[in-house]
């Protein structure tokens, strides 16, 4: 009885291990949803900023919810961004092995054309 019982307390204790599958968020697989158009009055007034925003993921891959966590201090850019990121197109995430809906956070840099800072939507 005592063999028996060490032998399954071992193996238990390793089985998180080996049943455990890979926990992915999900990537962006749309790559004409990238870049925002910059709106034309904020590119009028030179308006620039960083937005962060948080995007929910539904299985299929679609954008179902979207939010701003941190303004870049300008409506029109940070509406252009989620007008954007809605359109995107998702490989889904997945926890234990499973599609799930799931939140993500990006962010995105506006900065006037022609400025050596330019960077696209982070993944």
């Amino acid at each position: 009885m005592k063999i028996f019982v060490s032998v399954l307390f071992s193996i238990s204790a390793f089985l998180p291990f080996i049943a455990q599958a890979e926990d992915t968020p999900p990537t962006i697989i749309d790559s004409k949803c990238i870049r925002p158009e910059y709106p034309h009055m904020s590119l009028k007034n030179q308006e620039t900023g960083t937005v962060v925003f948080s995007l929910l993921i539904d299985v299929d891959g679609s954008v179902i919810d979207s939010k701003i966590d941190v303004s870049s201090g300008f409506r029109s850019l940070d509406r252009a961004v989620l007008v954007n990121a809605r359109e995107c197109k998702f490989n889904a995430g997945t926890n234990d092995g499973h599609k799930e809906k799931m939140w993500i956070k990006q962010s995105f840099v506006w900065n006037l054309p022609g400025d050596t800072n330019d960077v696209p939507l982070s993944h």
